[in-house]
């Protein structure tokens, strides 16, 4: 077999690997969302790819490996959304009252989403209960944190504002009362969604150290 065959055999091998491991988390989404972590059954997740328990131990060491590979997954999805929407904080011509209500609208909805807020919260208390597994984790903490960082630097700079916290603690403090309230509104009728949001656009306006009436 000559050289460029052998490239694009493993080429596809590597391919073919990377499309199981995908279906293998996206159906870890679905069963980690109806049935929960600890709840959830390797041979319901293994059905919902479409594949056999024996090729789920041929991708993956153990449920809680699929776990932090979904909640990885879903951490560089919404990081590249952080970095989209903060390349995009400053559209030429739109008044700065409205960039800032556009941007904390925008920020505000991708922090509320039923099953993330979850089984973000289930991973959280998982690696808790497991502290063995933090090594597995911490690099991806890390470049989540770095990234919400960066995104509220570039947002304070978009509106000029003097917050009254750091970048860091005010995307850490906005994303756990989101997840909070998001759980609220799955277990209770005591707020409304419209009630969240208002709640959640006080806190950013707090957070961003600039009222709507001083974004103007």
């Amino acid at each position: 077999v000559c050289s460029s065959d052998l490239k694009r055999t493993l080429k596809t091998q590597a391919e073919r690997t990377a499309e199981t491991r995908a279906r293998f988390i996206e159906a870890a989404e679905t069963i980690f969302r109806r049935d929960g972590f600890q709840a959830a059954k390797l041979e319901d997740i293994a059905n919902e790819a479409g594949y056999t328990r024996g090729a789920f131990y041929a991708n993956f060491e153990n449920k809680e490996e699929l776990f932090i590979a979904l909640i990885g997954s879903e951490v560089e999805r919404r990081m590249a959304v952080a970095r989209e929407f903060a390349g995009n904080l400053k559209p030429k011509g739109l008044p700065r009252a409205e960039r800032y209500e556009e941007m904390k609208a925008a920020y505000i909805r991708s922090m509320l989403n039923p099953t993330w807020n979850v089984l973000f919260i289930e991973f959280k208390l998982f690696v808790l209960r497991h502290p063995e597994l933090l090594p597995l984790v911490n690099d991806m903490q890390a470049k989540a944190l770095a990234t919400m960082k960066r995104t509220f630097e570039q947002i304070f700079a978009a509106i000029d504002s003097k917050p009254p916290v750091t970048p860091l603690a005010a995307g850490t403090a906005l994303g756990a009362l989101a997840n909070s309230l998001g759980i609220d509104l799955l277990v209770s009728d005591a707020l409304t969604g419209g009630e969240v949001h208002e709640l959640l656009k006080v806190f950013f306006d707090s957070l961003s150290g600039v009222s709507p009436e001083k974004s103007k």
